[in-house]
């Protein structure tokens, strides 16, 4: 709550941006990740006046970008089969960072809406309600999908992808929170859907028909399982809202089953 350290941190947005962005070449992962995380935990402080800071610099859309570009490398590593186990985890980590700041991002900009001078910034929900067809297909074909995939990916390795996995889905939870125009647009506009039943089909199998925990999960897996709560809460979200959202998501998970 001191001034003096906000203002430092509002002064510094714009050069932690820069770095993101910039493909200067003395500027490695390891300083770009650094300069995620910082954004990460300024805006995990909750405060109105970083926010529309951070929102009027572009740290949004910089953000999905360098999330797209690293999520593009961690794809193409898994395609490698002589990959390093230590280049892989690298890039685990930095997939971890951004999408744990990108949630900071969603969760603080829910309710910021206008600055102190009442202009108009760019916030998550004017990003979302796509009023503008190229914000539309940019934010949905080329970003999120993306993103929300990961959540299958982990059916293919939970151990690698578990991290990853829980903050994708937080990201989900928070912005099923968001009005009825951004959910209706996540529901029918992207794989998120296909993406959440895909999860519960894993849990599922997991389970033999007498609802007793199989051979390939003990009590304790699931109890300690750190994808469940935020899934149930992303779930309650959808079927919370009308009929047709949970109309579109029961017949996906009746198709997925």
């Amino acid at each position: 709550n001191d001034i003096q350290t906000i203002l430092y941190l509002i002064n510094s947005m714009p050069i932690l941006l820069q770095i993101i962005s910039t493909t200067n070449t003395m500027n490695t992962n390891k300083v770009k990740d650094i300069c995620v995380w910082t954004i990460g935990n300024m805006l995990s402080f909750n405060d109105n006046s970083i926010t529309i800071i951070a929102m009027k610099n572009g740290t949004f859309f910089s953000i999905l970008n360098y999330l797209y570009i690293t999520i593009i490398e961690f794809q193409n590593n898994n395609n490698v089969n002589n990959i390093s186990n230590n280049n892989r985890n690298d890039i685990v980590n930095r997939l971890t960072t951004l999408l744990w700041t990108l949630c900071n991002i969603i969760k603080s900009n829910k309710y910021t809406e206008i600055d102190n001078n009442n202009d108009i910034i760019i916030t998550i929900t004017s990003v979302f309600n796509f009023h503008n067809k190229a914000i539309d297909n940019t934010v949905l074909s080329r970003y999120l999908n993306p993103i929300f995939n990961i959540l299958v990916l982990y059916t293919n390795d939970n151990v690698l992808h578990e991290k990853l996995c829980y903050e994708v889905i937080w990201i989900t939870v928070y912005l099923l929170t968001y009005n009825n125009t951004i959910v209706n647009n996540l529901l029918y506009n992207t794989n998120l859907v296909h993406c959440l039943n895909s999860l519960i089909s894993y849990f599922r199998i997991n389970f033999d028909s007498t609802n007793n925990i199989s051979t390939n999960y003990t009590i304790e897996m699931l109890n300690n399982n750190l994808l469940l709560l935020p899934l149930i809460r992303s779930i309650g979200n959808i079927l919370s809202g009308s009929n047709e959202w949970s109309e579109l998501f029961l017949s996906n998970n009746n198709n997925e089953n």
